[in-house]
C-alpha cells in the first residue's frame, strides 16, 4: 500500500511539473534554469520516497514470512502479504475452530527406543500430519513434543473453518495407517493418536516480548479443547457441541462421551466423529 501511495503521489507531482514546464517554457532563460533546479530536487525527493517505501514493504513481507511461514500454508502467507494491514497484526477476539491432537502412550514407547529413533519416528509422524493440516487451511499454533494445536479461521478468516477442521481430523486419522506401515518397516512400534475439535471464541494475535514473539491463541476455548482431547483414545476424534452446530449437516457420529473438567458445572456431552456423508472414503474404522 505504501508503494501504491508513493506511485500515486509521483503521478500527481509529474502532472503538476508538466503543467509548470509549459508555463515556464514561455518565460526567459533565468526562469527556465531555476525551474530545472527545482525539478531535479523534486524528482530526487520522489525517488527517495519510492526507495523508502520499497524497503518498508520488504521488511513487512519478511516479518510475515518469518511469523507464519513455518506454521501455515504458502497460500495463506501469500494472502497475508497482500493485506495492507499486514504489519498491524494485533490481538483480536475471533470465532475459530481448534484442533488438538496427541499421541497415546508415546512417552512409554519412547523409552523403548534409541533417542535418534524417537526423533526420526516423531518427525515422520509430524511431517505427515502437517502436510494434511496445511492442505485444509489450518494454522499450526504450536507443536509440543507429539501434541499439535491447530487454528482454523485465523489469521485469515475461513467461512468453512469447522467443516475444514472436520475433514482435516478425519484425514489425519486415516493417514495413521501409512505412518504405522512405515514404523513397522523401520522396526518401530505402532502409534495411536487422539484428536479433539471445538469451535469457540478466542483471542488471537502476536504474543510474547519485544525480543521474541509468535502468533498465538489464548482463551477458555483452548483449555476446553485440551480437556476434550485428554478424554480421547487412540484412533478417536471427539467433537464439542458447538463444533457440531458449526459444521452443519453430514457428520457421521458414534456414541457420546461426557467430558468433565475443573470449573465445569456439568459434563460436556461430546460426540465421537466417525466420518462425513459427503466423503465416504474418510469414514474411520470402528474398533
Amino acid at each position: 500500500m505504501a508503494v501504491v501511495n508513493a506511485f500515486k503521489a509521483l503521478q500527481s507531482n509529474l502532472r503538476h511539473l508538466t503543467w509548470k514546464t509549459q508555463q515556464v517554457a514561455a518565460g526567459d532563460l533565468e526562469q527556465q534554469v531555476d525551474f530545472m533546479g527545482d525539478f531535479s530536487t523534486a524528482f530526487n525527493s520522489m525517488t527517495q520516497q519510492l526507495k523508502d517505501s520499497r524497503e518498508q514493504l520488504e521488511q513487512r513481507n519478511k516479518f510475515i514470512r518469518e511469523t507464519f511461514g513455518r506454521y501455515t500454508s504458502d497460500d495463506i502467507v501469500e494472502v497475508l502479504l497482500d493485506m495492507p494491514e499486514g504489519l498491524k497484526l494485533g490481538g483480536e477476539k475471533r470465532q475459530v475452530t481448534l484442533l488438538m491432537s496427541d499421541l497415546r502412550g508415546f512417552t512409554a514407547l519412547a523409552e523403548q527406543l534409541e533417542a535418534t529413533d524417537v526423533v526420526a519416528l516423531l518427525n515422520h509422524y509430524l511431517s505427515a500430519m502437517v502436510e494434511i493440516i496445511h492442505r485444509h487451511g489450518g494454522t499450526i499454533d504450536d507443536i509440543i513434543g507429539d501434541a499439535i494445536l491447530v487454528i482454523f479461521g485465523a489469521p485469515v478468516a475461513m467461512p468453512d473453518a469447522a467443516p475444514q477442521a472436520v475433514h482435516c481430523a478425519l484425514e489425519m486419522q486415516k493417514a495413521m495407517h501409512q505412518v504405522n506401515e512405515h514404523n513397522l518397516q523401520m522396526g518401530w512400534p505402532e502409534i495411536e493418536m487422539g484428536i479433539a475439535l471445538h469451535t469457540g471464541e478466542v483471542v488471537v494475535g502476536n504474543i510474547g516480548s519485544t525480543k521474541r514473539s509468535k502468533y498465538g491463541v489464548v482463551g477458555q476455548a483452548v483449555n476446553l479443547t485440551a480437556r476434550i482431547e485428554s478424554f480421547t483414545v487412540g484412533g478417536q476424534v471427539l467433537i464439542s457441541p458447538t463444533l457440531m452446530g458449526a459444521a452443519s449437516e453430514g457428520l457421521i457420529l458414534g456414541g457420546e462421551v461426557e467430558v468433565h473438567g475443573k470449573g465445569m458445572r456439568e459434563a460436556l456431552r461430546c460426540g465421537e466423529l466417525l466420518g462425513h456423508e459427503d466423503h465416504p472414503e474418510s469414514v474411520l474404522d470402528q474398533e
